[in-house]
Order: C-alpha cells, then structure tokens, then sequence
C-alpha cells in the first residue's frame, strides 16, 4: 500500500515537471524580461508584475527561491527583480 502512494506521488511529480511547453523566444526581450520569463515559467504560468508592489516582490522571490523546484542564481534573482520593480504595481 505504501509503495502504491509513493508510486502515485512520484510519477504526479514527474507529470507535472514534464508538462511540455512551447519554446519561448526571448530575442527581442531585455535581458531582465528575459530572465523573468523564462526562470518564473520553469514552474508556472507567469505572474502580472502588477500584482505586488516593488516591496512585495522580493518576499514572493524569496519563496519561490525556497521552494528550490529550479534554483535559480543571485544574478538571475537581481535580474528578475529588476524587470518586476519597474512593471510593479504603484
């Protein structure tokens, strides 16, 4: 019984990391766009940058950087939080 739930478990894991995806073309983005876009999407749909204010956002990276399904490194977090602070919500 246990090995059948941690069968379960597992293969939603590998279900849900192995959703494909249509390559994202990042070419025409400014390199902190870019980093947003292609580090948030590895896990989810992308945010509005306008849903938390400049203050908030670096909280919610911090979590996510926690959740460590991607990590991403320092330069890519001040990247992202770069693009974010700009598009925030006022």
């Amino acid at each position: 019984m246990k090995k059948s739930i941690l069968f379960v478990l597992v293969s939603f894991f590998f279900i849900q990391c192995s959703k494909k995806t249509a390559p994202i073309d990042t070419s025409k983005m400014a390199p902190d766009e870019a980093a947003f876009t292609i580090t948030c999407a590895r896990c989810h749909k992308l945010p509005k940058p306008g849903k938390y204010t400049a203050e908030e956002w670096p909280k919610t990276i911090n979590r996510m950087q926690k959740k460590g399904k991607t990590p991403f490194s320092e330069e890519q977090e001040v990247l992202i939080l770069s693009y974010l602070s700009v598009h925030a919500k006022k």
